[in-house]
């Protein structure tokens, strides 16, 4: 974003967690955090998987994804990761800019450190920790995303696998996505997220609340 902040007059900096960055009240960090000039939504809670998300045999958006081995703690070995740059670059420019807050929602999340060591992604939260022996990994993706509409929060999940299932045996999931309050994305996953996800997550947390 070009321009300079209608308070003050300072050029505007792109540069995330600059002071001169603009903020998503219109204005330069500097003046938002000064003069408490915070939007009244907070920004939805962007709870994100890793394979078939992120990790994905045909990742590339125009050329072959970058390739790396992540080691497993809980199956005592490593794991080949595919992944698209300019992917994991469009994950941090939402995160950076405060239009969503990332968190985990993957059976990575007991090595996340690595993964994001690995893939060069920002150091996000996680929605869980290691499974619990009574539940599988559904219910401990299905339970976040619940918990984030619970705490009146706007949710965005992306995974492969769990979230059609969910959407149909859980209507509070149908309900919230019909109501604008959930984006609910399933990206192909042998593809992963595409750049046309990327442009409907940010049409989503550009949405007036």
């Amino acid at each position: 974003m070009t321009g300079h902040c209608p308070c003050c007059g300072v050029d505007y900096n792109p540069t995330p967690g600059h002071d001169n960055t603009p903020s998503r009240s219109g204005v330069c960090t500097r003046c938002a955090r000064h003069y408490g000039w915070e939007p009244t939504a907070e920004p939805p809670i962007w709870l994100l998987d890793i394979d078939g998300v992120i990790n994905a045999s045909r990742a590339g958006w125009s050329r072959a994804p970058h390739s790396t081995q992540v080691w497993s703690s809980m199956d005592r070995r490593e794991y080949r990761i595919r992944w698209e740059p300019q992917l994991i670059a469009a994950i941090r420019r939402i995160h950076d800019s405060a239009l969503a807050v990332v968190r985990w929602s993957t059976t990575w999340c007991p090595d996340i450190t690595a993964v994001q060591d690995r893939l060069g992604t920002g150091a996000y939260e996680t929605a869980f920790g290691d499974r619990p022996a009574h539940l599988v990994w559904a219910e401990l993706k299905v339970r976040a995303a619940l918990d984030v509409l619970e705490g009146g929060r706007r949710l965005i999940w992306t995974d492969d696998v769990e979230v059609d299932a969910a959407r149909d045996l859980f209507p509070e999931l149908g309900e919230a996505e019909k109501a604008g309050r959930a984006l609910l994305i399933a990206p192909n996953p042998s593809r992963g997220l595409r750049p046309e996800h990327i442009d409907l997550i940010e049409a989503f947390c550009k949405e007036e609340q």
